[in-house]
């Protein structure tokens, strides 16, 4: 395996973290309703 397949992470989402963060803000309200669940739950 050489170095280009192993640093894709790093290359996806910490150098290019940007692409993801309009769908990350996006899901606030649903992701606080998951964990809700959850903890009630558990």
């Amino acid at each position: 395996m050489n170095k280009k397949n192993v640093d894709w992470p790093q290359q996806l989402f910490i150098k290019r973290g940007n692409l993801f963060l309009k769908l990350l803000e996006n899901r606030t309200d649903s992701t606080k309703l998951e964990v809700d669940g959850l903890v009630r739950i558990f």
